[in-house]
């Protein structure tokens, strides 16, 4: 995931959530690993949270996260994102 910041300001800090449409707590996805984020997943979403190497996103600038994940069946495709609360577009 690439998350860009189009606005003005630099974002120090930041944490992005997003939720899995539709899906069974059964069918959870399980995280295995996570890159340039502190990455969590339970059956109704995750979340990325900065890490010292990510802290800082500049105005126009951006930083691409990646985690892994196993389910039972399909893997979810996440949707609903958040920054730092806000509607992700």
């Amino acid at each position: 995931m690439t998350v860009t910041n189009t606005g003005r300001s630099p974002v120090r800090g930041w944490t992005l959530r997003w939720s899995y449409p539709d899906l069974e707590p059964a069918a959870a996805p399980r995280l295995s690993d996570g890159w340039r984020a502190a990455v969590t997943v339970d059956a109704f979403g995750g979340q990325a949270i900065d890490v010292e190497a990510s802290h800082l996103i500049p105005p126009g600038g951006s930083v691409t996260i990646a985690y892994l994940v196993t389910a039972s069946g399909q893997t979810p495709v996440p949707d609903r994102f958040t920054l730092n609360g806000v509607r992700c577009r």
